[in-house]
């Protein structure tokens, strides 16, 4: 769905066609690997619960990957939405050279370390006591 701001799309070419299919080819096969792989170990006795969330969160962040190589044809502008939405609810000011830059420029919310979360340093360690 576009947005009302953007003129309707054309028809996809040929060659945008022939690129979507070369693109999501491999992204079936790595699914369908990954389904195989479920098939098998539950065929062979597997009932591992980690395992099978290890399993189940490989199949999701492939489907995710085939999901979003789908609807780029019928979304093209969905990651420049997504970051002006991001942006909007962070209360982020567009500012020259990008979000990035942008957050930068903000610096760390108050109550945080300078990475960002609440007890970590820059290094990835906890702070001393």
């Amino acid at each position: 769905m576009l947005s009302a701001e953007e003129p309707p799309l054309n028809d996809l070419s040929d060659e945008q066609i022939q690129k979507l299919l070369g693109e999501i080819a491999p992204k079936v096969e790595e699914l369908m690997e990954g389904v195989t792989l479920a098939i098998d170990y539950y065929k062979e006795g597997g009932y591992d619960r980690e395992t099978w969330n290890r399993l189940c969160d490989g199949l999701a962040h492939e489907a995710m990957n085939l999901m979003m190589a789908l609807s780029a044809p019928a979304h093209p502008y969905l990651a420049r939405d997504c970051e002006r939405a991001v942006r909007e609810a962070a209360g982020i000011t567009p500012r020259e050279g990008g979000m990035r830059e942008a957050l930068q420029q903000q610096g760390p919310p108050t109550g945080t370390t300078c990475c960002g979360w609440p007890g970590r340093s820059s290094t990835g360690t906890p702070p001393p006591p």
